[in-house]
């Protein structure tokens, strides 16, 4: 291995830490100036992001393969120029859209003085359907967690990419809208080691360093923690810390670990275990998690929209159905998309960058709070 090698090498290895500790916090606290951080910490962690997201190749161009570390690999930029589309501006564009939705509820007085929903501007979930689509976001976060390490997936995400399709596709057809094309695999390249393209490698692992130790120097120990516990860090993000310092000092720490031991990500659930009740965990293959979705959905109608305007649902009169406007559907609907083709036998993803964070974000504590709470009204 050249010197050159070696340094990359360590970079990756560094940057995956690094981004892991980040992530594992959660929610960016180090942004949020009311979260109650020491103003030392915050700029030490504002840095380190920095660092971290200023780490990237240039922007891709038209034409340009798809990276699955950079880029959603479910579709392209809007437009007709092939564009890949990176995870920050996917989320700008589900924003602007969402911001945009009229909703589906318009005021009527008869038959009775009440809201009703607009045929064709919103659609009508089954509850046990919801609750198993929604699935997808615990699972997206955490297979789209920054840093985490170069995979290929296994066999065991086969039926669960259908099912996921065809559960996107249940949101569309209400609708109208057929599904949307979707990059074929010549267009998607897992092989891209981006972090080959940066420039002035040295450089930058010297200045990630940097930053990696100062952040992890304003933080507590967990035994610390412990002691005179802090409710804003995460206990994750703490263990994370200590690793990150491991590997900083030279030792022969894995930069990566899961959440639980048990996770073998290429054919396991990534965000948690089964523990049966005796105190033993045990990882929960896709395959299992592919049958529980079939009976959920194999018990329940298919999706649909109101023919006429119909009343709203109220929770106080029994209906437990789920009503989702349009736009927030055929976000739900790419999201779905997007699972599936990222558990696809044989997919490959790089080393995750960075940029992924906003996506987590968005879907924890944006879009996926707001789909899981959106029961009836």
């Amino acid at each position: 291995m050249t010197s050159s090698d070696s340094q990359l090498a360590e970079f990756e290895r560094v940057y995956s830490a690094a981004a892991r500790m980040l992530w594992a916090q959660e929610n960016t606290s180090w942004r949020d100036d009311s979260a109650g951080w020491p103003e030392q910490r915050r700029h030490a962690f504002l840095t380190l992001e920095e660092q971290l997201k200023d780490a990237a190749p240039e922007p891709a161009l038209p034409g340009d393969p798809i990276d699955p570390a950079r880029h959603l690999i479910s579709r392209h930029a809007s437009g007709a120029d092939n564009r890949p589309l990176a995870f920050s501006e996917a989320v700008t564009e589900w924003r602007e859209r969402l911001n945009e939705d009229p909703g589906f509820l318009v005021p009527l007085r008869k038959p009775f003085p009440d809201y009703y929903m607009e045929p064709g501007s919103c659609v009508i979930i089954p509850y046990g359907t919801h609750l198993s689509m929604t699935g997808v976001f615990p699972e997206i976060f955490h297979r789209l967690a920054p840093g985490r390490p170069p995979l290929t997936m296994g066999q065991g995400g086969a039926e669960l990419s259908e099912v996921a399709h065809q559960a996107a596709q249940s949101l569309r057809a209400p609708l109208g809208i057929p599904a949307a094309a979707t990059p074929t695999s010549q267009q998607i390249c897992g092989d891209i080691r981006w972090a080959t393209q940066i420039t002035h490698i040295e450089t930058r692992l010297d200045r990630l360093k940097q930053a990696a130790w100062v952040a992890i120097e304003t933080l507590p120990t967990p035994e610390e923690h412990k002691r005179n516990p802090d409710f804003s860090l995460q206990m994750g993000m703490l263990r994370t810390g200590v690793n990150l310092r491991r590997l900083l000092h030279g030792e022969p720490v894995h930069a990566w670990q899961e959440t639980y031991e048990h996770i073998d990500p290429t054919e396991d659930r990534t965000p948690s275990v089964f523990d049966d009740g005796t105190g033993k965990k045990r990882a929960i293959p896709l395959r299992e998690m592919s049958k529980q979705w079939n009976e959920g959905f194999s018990r329940n109608p298919q999706p649909w929209t109101p023919k006429t305007y119909q009343r709203q649902y109220d929770p106080n009169r029994g209906e437990s159905q789920v009503v989702l406007s349009r736009a927030n559907a055929l976000v739900f609907s790419e999201i779905l998309v997007e699972y599936s083709a990222r558990i696809y036998p044989t997919r490959h993803t790089g080393l995750v960058h960075f940029d992924a964070i906003e996506l987590g974000q968005f879907i924890k504590w944006e879009f996926g709070r707001s789909i899981r709470s959106h029961v009836g009204f």
